[in-house]
C-alpha cells in the first residue's frame, strides 16, 4: 500500500485487526473488564470502540453516553485553563503562590533544614506547581482519595497552610496532586467563578466536550433505565490475594469519589468527545491557547523556572528533561511524544499525541492499576501506524531499526510461556544492582515462586513473570528472556546472563546474591523438598505491634519483610519505611526516596499499652482495624450460635444428594504417631460458628491420604516442627450446616458447597498447622484458623517474614507429599486423589 502523508483512515488488516487481537488477548489473559479506545488525526476521529470481557456483570459502556474517570489525564485540562489566564495577563508563571494563597499559608521548611533558615515556601512559584517541583506533599490532608468525607477546594487549601514541605522548592521532581489542586484554586480565585464552571465554559464547551465534566455531582449514576441517559462507567478493584487473574467475579466495584482535589483528577469524559482534546494538542493549542503558550507547554522545562527559548518545531530535542508544563515530553522511536497517564479507583488511562505524524490516542480500562496495559496498547497501535503510513524523512524523522525491533519484541512477548524448570531453578533469588550507588527500593529485587507455581518479580510491585524462548525471541532478545506478564506490568523483558555453573546469574545490572538466594526458604521452589534452613528471627515487640490493617477510604497494610517495616498502600504498592524517631507514644517512619510517596513521613500514634490507634501519612489518618476472630464474638457474615445450632439439628434430616457408600477406608490419625497431634476444633465451640458440630473429637482421613500425611509429618521433624490436626473427615450433613450458617458469598470461598460435596466429606482434606516439637507451642501464622478474612488467603503478604516463612514451610511440605493447597485458607489441604462423599457420623466410625 502506498504511504500517505496524512493518516486519513486506518487499514483494517494492517492496523485495526492486529491491535484488536492484542486487546482480546489481554482481556482474556488478565480478565480486563473493559478496554475503551479512540484514535484521531488533526481533523477527525479514525477509530472509537469499547471492547469488553464476555463475563462482565456490570453495564457495558457506551461510546458517547458513558463517562470514564480519566484520573490524572484531567490535569492537562487544568494546565490549559491556567495558561489561558497567563495569556490574559491575570497570572504569571513566575508569580509566588503566596500572591494567591490564604494569608495564613505558611508551610514549614523540610525537616532536614537548618532551623535558622528563612521560610522556603515563599520561593514557590506557579511554575513550580505545574512542573511538580514545589516540594509540597503528594496528597493534601483534606480532599484526597483516602478521605471518606470530601471537601471543597477552599478547605483543601486551608489544610496545607501549615503543612511541612518535603523538599526545597526548585530542587526535586515530586509528583503532587496537592500542587495541581492549588492550581485549580488559583484559577478559581483569579477568574472569579468556580473551577468546575471555568473549565466547562472556557475549555470543554468551546471544543465540543459538552458531555464531559469536572462537576462532582453530575452524571455519577452507574446504572440507567434507558440508553440515552448519561452515566458513569463502573470501575473495578482487585487485590494480590484474589488468587486469580482470569475470573472477573472476584472484582469489586470501585467507589464513586467526589474528590476535593478535583483539578488533579476529577474529570469524567466520554470516548467520543475526548478526541476533541487530543486534537487541541495536534493543532498547536486548538484555539484554546495560543501557539506560544502551547510551545511552552510542550518544551522540556528545568526544575526552577520556565525556559526562555522555545522550540520552533515539533521535533524531539534530547535535553535530559522529560516534563513540559505539566505534560510528559519524551520520544517514541525518535519522534516527539507528549503524554500523560491517569489512575483513579478502578480506572487506568493513557493520553498520547505524536504531533509529527498528526495522530493522538486515548486508551482506558475499567480495572485498577492496569496502566501498563494501556501504555502497551498505544505503543502497539503507533508502531503499526508509523510503519504503515510513513517513510523516514526530515518531517517524520523516526528510527526505523528501533521501530522494527519493538514490533518484533512485541510479537515475541505475545508468544511468552511459563518459565521452564531449568530456568526457574537458576533465576529464583535475591538480586542487587551493582553500580556502586546507595541502595534504594528499586536497586534490588526478588524473584520468587508462589504456591501456584507462578514466578514473580518483586520490587515495589509483585509482578508475574513469563519466558520468551530463544526460538521465539527477537534480534534484541536472541537468547531468550524473562518478561513481565501481568496486569501491573506487561512486556518488560529482563535479559539473562548465566555463568557455566548456573549460579552467577545477572539480569541487566542486577546480580543474583547466591548465598542469600540458596539459604533462604523464601527463594526455594515449592517442589522438590528444600534443604533444611533456619527461620528468620522474630522482630522486636514494639514493631510487631504496628503490623496489621489500617483504613481510611481504602486499606493500607503494614507488615515486616526481612527486618524492614513495609507498607502496601493504594492497594498494590509496596514501599519501605525507615524508622527515624521514637518518643512519647509516637513512632515516626519515612518513605524511601524512590517510592511514590518519596521521603514523606508516617507517624504511628500508640495508646498506653503500645498498641497503635492510627497512623498518619503527612496528617492523613489511617485507623487501625482489628482483623480476625475476637474471642466471644462472631465473625461478620456468620449466624449466631443459636441459629447455627438450629441449622445443625435440621441437617440430620436433610437428604444427602450424593450416593454415599456405607463402608469406608478412613484411618484414625491419632494412631499414626505420638507426635502427630489433634485438636479437633469442630468438636468444641472454638470455631467460626461457636457451636460443636461433632459429638466426638476424632480425626480421620482416607488411608492413602493418611499415609502421605504421616510421611510429611516425619519429614518436618528435621525442621524441629510437627503437625497438629484441626479437622479432617467431615460428614456431609455438617458441610450442609456450615454452608447454611454463613452468608452466601462465603460459600465456595471459606465454606464448601454441599451440592458439590467437600473434599472433607471424601476423607481427603485436612486442616492443620505447625507446632514446635520442643515446646509444644503452636507456630504463629499470619491469621487465625477458621478466619474469614484476607489474612487466610495463601497469597496474603502481610504479617512478618517469620510467619510467612512457616506458612511456606507448611505449604511446601504438604505439596511434596501429595496434597494440594487451598487458595483461600492457609491451613486447608486436599489430597491429590478424589474419593466418594461420605455421610457417616464421627461417633459411628
Amino acid at each position: 500500500m502506498q504511504k500517505e502523508e496524512i493518516v486519513n483512515s486506518l487499514d483494517e488488516e494492517s492496523i485495526i485487526k492486529p491491535f484488536e487481537e492484542w486487546i482480546r488477548y489481554q482481556i482474556n489473559d488478565k480478565a480486563v473488564p473493559v478496554f475503551g479506545l479512540t484514535i484521531t488525526n488533526r481533523e477527525k476521529t479514525l477509530y472509537t470502540k469499547v471492547h469488553h470481557h464476555p463475563d462482565i456483570k456490570t453495564p457495558i459502556p457506551s461510546i458517547d453516553r458513558t463517562l470514564f474517570n480519566i484520573g490524572s489525564v484531567g490535569k492537562l485540562f487544568t494546565y490549559i485553563s491556567l495558561l489561558q489566564l497567563v495569556e490574559q495577563g491575570k497570572v504569571s508563571l513566575n508569580d509566588p503562590i503566596t500572591k494567591y494563597m490564604p494569608s495564613n499559608f505558611a508551610p514549614k521548611n523540610p525537616i532536614d533544614c537548618d532551623p535558622s533558615e528563612p521560610p522556603l515556601y515563599k520561593q514557590i512559584t506557579v511554575f513550580n506547581l505545574i512542573r511538580h517541583t514545589s516540594g509540597i506533599v503528594r496528597e493534601p490532608p483534606e480532599g484526597n482519595g483516602f478521605n471518606v468525607v470530601q471537601c471543597e477546594i477552599e478547605e483543601l487549601v486551608q489544610s496545607i497552610c501549615d503543612s511541612t514541605l518535603i523538599y526545597r522548592p526548585n530542587t526535586t521532581f515530586k509528583y503532587s496532586n496537592t500542587a495541581v489542586a492549588m492550581v485549580g484554586y488559583i484559577i478559581q480565585k483569579v477568574s472569579g467563578i468556580l473551577f468546575e464552571d471555568y473549565v466547562q465554559k472556557y475549555v470543554l464547551d468551546p471544543i465540543g466536550m459538552t458531555h464531559c465534566t469536572f462537576k462532582k455531582d453530575l452524571w455519577n449514576n452507574t446504572r440507567y433505565s434507558n440508553e440515552d441517559e448519561m452515566r458513569l462507567a463502573v470501575g473495578h478493584m482487585w487485590n494480590y490475594w484474589d488468587e486469580t487473574t482470569t475470573d472477573v467475579k472476584v472484582f469489586t466495584e470501585a467507589p464513586i469519589i467526589k474528590l476535593g482535589m478535583n483539578p488533579a483528577g476529577g474529570l469524567k469524559c466520554t470516548l467520543s468527545e475526548i478526541n476533541h482534546f487530543l486534537r487541541v494538542f495536534l493543532n498547536g493549542g486548538g484555539g484554546l491557547i495560543g501557539e506560544k503558550s502551547f510551545q511552552l507547554m510542550m518544551t522540556p522545562q528545568p526544575l526552577s523556572g520556565p525556559v526562555s527559548e522555545l522550540h520552533s518545531d515539533y521535533h524531539y530535542h534530547p535535553s535530559g528533561m522529560t516534563h513540559g508544563l505539566g505534560v510528559e515530553i519524551n520520544q517514541l522511536y525518535g519522534l516527539l511524544m507528549a503524554k500523560h497517564g491517569g489512575a483513579l479507583y478502578g480506572f487506568a488511562s493513557e493520553f498520547r499525541v505524536l504531533p509529527e505524524i498528526g495522530v493522538g490516542i486515548y486508551a482506558v480500562t475499567t480495572l485498577d492499576c492496569t496502566n501498563s496495559l494501556v501504555n502497551q496498547l498505544t505503543d502497539v497501535i503507533l508502531q503499526r501506524i508509523i510503519s504503515h503510513y510513513f517513510q523516514p524523512s526530515p518531517r517524520v524523522p523516526y528510527d526505523v531499526l528501533a521501530l522494527e525491533n519493538a514490533q518484533l519484541q512485541m510479537k515475541s512477548i505475545l508468544k511468552c510461556q511459563p518459565i521452564p524448570k531449568e530456568i526457574q531453578n537458576r533465576v529464583l533469588g535475591y538480586y542487587k544492582m551493582i553500580d556502586g550507588i546507595q541502595e534504594k527500593d528499586t536497586h534490588h529485587y526478588k524473584i520468587y515462586q508462589e504456591y501456584n507455581q507462578k514466578i514473580y518479580r518483586r520490587t515495589f510491585l509483585s509482578i508475574n513473570l513469563s519466558w520468551i524462548s530463544p526460538e521465539n525471541g527477537s534480534p534484541i532478545l536472541p537468547e531468550g528472556a524473562l518478561v513481565t506478564n501481568d496486569r501491573i506490568s506487561f512486556g518488560l523483558p529482563m535479559k539473562l546472563k548465566i555463568s557455566n555453573d548456573g549460579k552467577n546469574v545477572a539480569i541487566y545490572t542486577y546480580v543474583r546474591q547466591n548465598d542469600i538466594s540458596e539459604n533462604n526458604l523464601f527463594y526455594q521452589p515449592y517442589i522438590p523438598l528444600p534443604p533444611v534452613s533456619k527461620p528468620p528471627n522474630d522482630i522486636q515487640p514494639f514493631l510487631k505491634n504496628l503490623i496489621g490493617h489500617y483504613e481510611a477510604n481504602q486499606l493500607a497494610v503494614i507488615y515486616e519483610d526481612e527486618g524492614t517495616m513495609m507498607i502496601c498502600i493504594e492497594t498494590l504498592f509496596h514501599c519501605t519505611l525507615t524508622l527515624v524517631s521514637q518518643r512519647d507514644g509516637r513512632l515516626e517512619f519515612k518513605f524511601s526516596p524512590d517510592s511514590m510517596y518519596n521521603d514523606e513521613r508516617v507517624v504511628f500514634y500508640l495508646n498506653s499499652s503500645g498498641i497503635p490507634d492510627r497512623f498518619e501519612l503527612e496528617r492523613i489518618p489511617f485507623y487501625y482495624k482489628h482483623v480476625g476472630p475476637i474471642p466471644g464474638e462472631r465473625q461478620e457474615g456468620v449466624c449466631s450460635p443459636e441459629e447455627s445450632k438450629i441449622i445443625l439439628d435440621k441437617s440430620y434430616s436433610v437428604t444427602c444428594p450424593h450416593k454415599a457408600p456405607t463402608s469406608h477406608s478412613l484411618v484414625d490419625l491419632s494412631t499414626l504417631s505420638p507426635t502427630l497431634l489433634t485438636d479437633v476444633k469442630y468438636a468444641t465451640t472454638d470455631n467460626f460458628s461457636g457451636i460443636a458440630f461433632y459429638k466426638v473429637a476424632k480425626a480421620y482421613l482416607h488411608r492413602q491420604a493418611a499415609e502421605s500425611l504421616l510421611r510429611c509429618h516425619q519429614w518436618l521433624a528435621q525442621w524441629g516442627v510437627g503437625l497438629i490436626i484441626y479437622d479432617s473427615y467431615r460428614p456431609w450433613n455438617v458441610t450442609w450446616a456450615m454452608a447454611e450458617s454463613v452468608k452466601p458469598e462465603f460459600r465456595g470461598l471459606y465454606v464448601a458447597d454441599p451440592n458439590k460435596g467437600s473434599v472433607h466429606n471424601r476423607g481427603g482434606a485436612v486442616d492443620l498447622t505447625l507446632y514446635d516439637l520442643k515446646t509444644g507451642e503452636i507456630i504463629p501464622m499470619q491469621g487465625e484458623y477458621d478466619e474469614f478474612s484476607v489474612r487466610s488467603h495463601r497469597s496474603y503478604f502481610g504479617g512478618t517474614s517469620r510467619q510467612r516463612w512457616f506458612k511456606k514451610l507448611l505449604t511446601t511440605a504438604m505439596m511434596n507429599h501429595d496434597f494440594i493447597p487451598n487458595k483461600s485458607e492457609w491451613w486447608h489441604f486436599d489430597y491429590k486423589i478424589s474419593f466418594d462423599v461420605l455421610n457417616i457420623p464421627l461417633e459411628n466410625l
